[in-house]
């Protein structure tokens, strides 16, 4: 701790308008911090928080709460309606023939249920997704369920291979097919979770369900050397239109308080967790970055606006919202950064693509973050468009992602395992210092970290990621 502040200390004014300050952010969030105590109100007062429920309302209404009593005055519940919601409902799957043996199932994010009585049928592994394979096995699909691979749906990539798997699902479902079945997840027959399509206003045209992934692999096997019957249903339900909110703590800035920093992360979760990890964490971060830059009573020159997204995991809705809602303000968005990777050990940062944004900011990571582990930045595309940075990225504004040690990151995405206990206090209290200082710095510099891109720049970055097709195949680009 000493050596962190002696190094805050020596920090230059051309960065900050006083050393103190940056000492006395850092200090109020490593000793005697609020992050862990967010956190753990956060996902065992609500637990998940799937939008459309109970969960995800009342932690809006709670961390709003929050921002009023670290001491920011200006806090706002921002709307984003959505077509529908979605719950889970109950699940249950067995082998019938050639043994008997129960499976772990759950149904993928906004799929129809089974129909009634579930479904009893014999099991075909599929392993190409092109709709002329599809379309030449038809006579042996027809009447059965179908079983796939997450490397199989996503052979092309995420982003490239989300238009073929729709075509795909058609061609099974015109084939005859009467489901489908994706083995993916972690050792132990693990749950986790994707969204059967992007988005809530969209229905495959066939119900989709995940199996444990030793569940898949022993369908494999027993298919390979026969037939295979399984048995299996669901009663997912799509629920009404809803009305979510993204919640918006704003410190206005004391020279510039109409330019302004975006600090977000989201605040929803899928349900077979309680998000802990994805995303009460950043949330947490978030949340204590406000704190402990409101108690320093100095605001940056610039206004950070501190926000809790609402239907990341869906598609960004609430940042997506947000964008289109404030677009006339986006031309004084000096930059954009998001905690959304977890709570590893601190590292450092991406900036999706932006040599000048990471040649801009690691000196500053260099003399602020060092003592925090969290000074490496590249301009790492990993995470391009899997997080509420997206939109920010396409409107040309400078980008951040918190990249903490993502080593054990992914046993817990999106899976039932995604609980309080996985999260080390000392990580997360020096990732949100680590937010809390870049924050800080990007807003009270005197000159912006780097310019606004330019849509031709912009779609380099999205062509170098295979992700041009896909972000003008949903109408993203602004």
């Amino acid at each position: 701790m000493k050596r962190l502040l002696a190094l805050l200390l020596f920090t230059t004014t051309s960065l900050f308008a006083a050393d103190a300050d940056v000492e006395r952010i850092a200090g109020s969030i490593l000793v005697h911090g609020h992050s862990m105590q967010y956190a753990r109100e956060l996902t065992d007062q609500f637990g998940s928080r799937l939008i459309g429920s109970s969960g995800f309302d009342r932690a809006a209404e709670w961390t709003a709460a929050q921002f009023r009593a670290a001491g920011v005055t200006s806090v706002r519940l921002e709307e984003v309606r959505i077509s529908r919601g979605w719950t889970r409902g109950t699940a249950s799957a067995h082998i019938v023939a050639p043994l008997q043996q129960t499976l772990h199932l759950t149904p993928f994010g906004w799929t129809s249920p089974t129909p009634p009585g579930g479904i009893r049928a014999d099991v075909v592994p599929v392993s190409d997704l092109a709709v002329d394979s599809i379309r030449g096995r038809a006579k042996e699909l027809e009447g059965r369920v179908v079983l796939l691979s997450i490397a199989t749906v996503f052979r092309n990539g995420y982003f490239a291979g989300y238009k073929p798997y729709l075509a795909a699902l058609d061609a099974l479902k015109a084939a005859g097919a009467r489901g489908v079945l994706v083995g993916f997840g972690n050792a132990d027959n693990a749950l986790g979770m994707l969204e059967a399509t992007w988005g809530v206003d969209t229905t495959p045209p066939l119900p989709i369900a995940q199996l444990g992934m030793e569940d898949a692999k022993m369908l494999e096997r027993l298919a390979a050397n026969g037939r295979v019957t399984i048995d299996y249903s669901y009663d997912s339900a799509f629920t009404p239109a809803h009305t979510l909110h993204n919640v918006v703590a704003e410190i206005r800035g004391s020279e510039r308080p109409d330019e302004w920093v975006a600090v977000g992360g989201h605040l929803d979760s899928w349900d077979v967790g309680s998000g802990a990890q994805d995303n009460g964490s950043g949330c947490a971060m978030v949340l204590e970055s406000a704190r402990a830059i409101a108690a320093l009573g100095r605001p940056p020159r610039r206004s950070i606006r501190f926000i809790l997204w609402a239907g990341e995991e869906e598609g960004f809705l609430g940042s997506q919202a947000y964008t289109q809602t404030h677009k006339a303000e986006l031309a004084n968005c000096i930059a954009a950064l998001n905690a959304d990777a977890g709570s590893g050990h601190p590292k450092g940062w991406a900036t999706v693509g932006r040599t000048d944004v990471a040649d801009a900011f690691r000196p500053i990571a260099k003399a602020l973050l060092t003592d925090l582990g969290a000074a490496d930045v590249s301009d790492s595309t990993q995470f391009v468009l899997q997080s509420d940075h997206a939109f920010f990225l396409l409107n040309g504004i400078p980008t951040l992602e918190l990249m903490p040690d993502l080593s054990k990151y992914f046993d817990v995405h999106h899976r039932s395992a995604d609980t309080i206990d996985k999260i080390d206090p000392h990580n997360l209290a020096g990732n949100a210092a680590t937010l809390a200082v870049a924050a800080y710095a990007v807003a009270d510099r005197e000159q912006p970290i780097a310019p606004h891109a330019s849509r031709e720049d912009v779609m380099k970055i999205l062509e170098k990621t295979h992700t041009d097709t896909f972000v003008k195949e949903m109408g993203w680009l602004p």
